[in-house]
């Protein structure tokens, strides 16, 4: 359960300030809900991959809201729906997941992670967006990320595990879940 600071207009001037609970969700896409700012996004292998969101997701909704672009069923004909679904929630959310499945290159992920590994430096270690990154150890192109990661964001420590269950237990480690 987390709060929230909500506000509540008194007749005339002034404005009463409470606590309400509320249920962080997990959303999918295409949910067309606005996008939030306290959320974490799920960017990662999902062609051809296994599903590991729905390892993770569950996890993670306990502290945030929480971006899952793998749909139930995907139509080739949403694709421009689906992307600027996705870019929308990357922009907004504050935290972003990436994980890089052995089954397939990912190359909408490497694009997506060299973006926002670029992103933003604000000086003293703190950037606009803090990425957690997970490596499957058989990913063909596990090498490049982890030198990419250490030459642009040196403070970022890809983690190597080895199938989806591995990647929920060291999720449950990294998130204090």
């Amino acid at each position: 359960m987390a709060y929230a600071l909500d506000t509540e207009s008194n007749s005339g001037d002034s404005i009463n300030v409470f606590m309400r609970d509320y249920e962080n969700q997990i959303i999918q896409s295409p949910n067309p809900s606005k996008p939030l700012s306290t959320a974490i996004f799920l960017a990662g292998s999902i062609s051809g991959a296994e599903d590991w969101q729905s390892r993770v997701a569950p996890l993670l909704v306990k502290r945030y809201n929480v971006y899952n672009p793998r749909r139930a069923t995907y139509d080739t004909k949403a694709e421009e729906e689906q992307i600027k679904w996705e870019w929308e929630r990357l922009n907004s959310s504050r935290d972003i997941l990436f994980y890089f499945s052995k089954e397939t290159v990912a190359p909408i992920t490497l694009f997506e992670y060299g973006f926002y590994l670029n992103e933003r430096y604000f000086g003293e270690g703190t950037y606009s967006k803090q990425l957690r990154v997970y490596i499957h150890r058989e990913y063909s192109r596990k090498n490049d990320v982890i030198i990419q990661t250490r030459l642009r964001r040196p403070n970022i420590t890809p983690r190597i595990v080895t199938d989806v269950d591995h990647l929920a237990e060291q999720v449950k480690i990294d998130f204090n879940l």
